[in-house]
């Protein structure tokens, strides 16, 4: 897929991840939209790009926020070739121990901004890119949606959940819409703010972004990216060891 002068939205595209996708996209030619919580970060990620991006703040774990960016995408960007759903929190809990009620407002953030913003934006937009004579959808999960760490039981219901989501979303563009690309990037742990302190053998969000996209050009419906092409193989020769090495957190 040729990405060269797409508007392409990028959810949580001032940092991390999200900021290395926009570069990506920049370098191929391609018109980043970068959405976030913090505008200050959003403007950092601006001034590194040399092409033309927009900017749109938003707190993508509010119902309300999201609601907004959709109508302000459909009235200001009616362009719109794409949407990378990049954005995520996790958080690590105890659910047998601790406070039940911050347990409960911790897993609420993450089902919001994890699974519920990245179907609602899909949805919202999906006239837009139905619209286009090329489009993408791309949902990034991890390999957690597939073997579940203990630490991290909301994150990996969500990126469970979004893995479905993007599974059912691409047999029914495949029939209804089959310009529109949809992608799933499945990653490994990777080195950004949100694993700060956790895990070892994180690869950079560079590397990662750079992988996201080039599935994306490839025109894959999945990309395994580092070590979660191993946790694929693993889950085939071996059932129920990928499971046991995350169980801990051991990979």
């Amino acid at each position: 897929m040729d990405l060269e002068g797409l508007d392409i939205l990028v959810t949580g595209g001032g940092r991390g991840i999200g900021r290395e996708i926009a570069r990506g996209l920049d370098a191929r030619g391609a018109r980043p939209i970068l959405v976030g919580r913090d505008g200050a970060a959003l403007e950092e990620t601006a001034a590194l790009l040399r092409g033309r991006c927009g900017i749109r703040a938003a707190d993508l774990a509010d119902r309300d926020a999201v609601d907004d960016l959709i109508e302000w995408c459909r009235r200001d960007r009616p362009d719109i070739a794409g949407l990378v759903n990049n954005a995520a929190v996790q958080h690590e809990m105890r659910l047998v121990q601790g406070d039940a009620e911050a347990h409960a407002a911790r897993a609420r953030e993450e089902i919001a901004l994890d699974l519920e913003a990245p179907m609602v934006l899909s949805m919202g937009l999906l006239p837009l890119l139905r619209s286009r004579d090329r489009a993408l959808l791309c949902n990034v999960t991890s390999g957690v949606a597939f073997a579940p760490k203990e630490a991290a039981p909301g994150y990996c219901a969500a990126k469970a959940g979004l893995h479905a989501f993007t599974q059912a979303l691409r047999y029914q563009c495949a029939r209804d819409a089959p310009r529109i690309l949809v992608n799933e990037a499945i990653l490994p742990m990777v080195d950004t703010a949100m694993t700060a302190g956790r895990g070892r053998g994180k690869i950079p969000a560079r590397d990662a972004a750079e992988a996201i996209l080039r599935g994306i050009e490839a025109g894959r419906a999945e990309s395994w990216i580092g070590k979660a092409r191993v946790l694929r193989v693993l889950r085939r020769v071996a059932p129920g060891l990928p499971e046991r090495l995350l169980r801990g957190g051991r990979a």
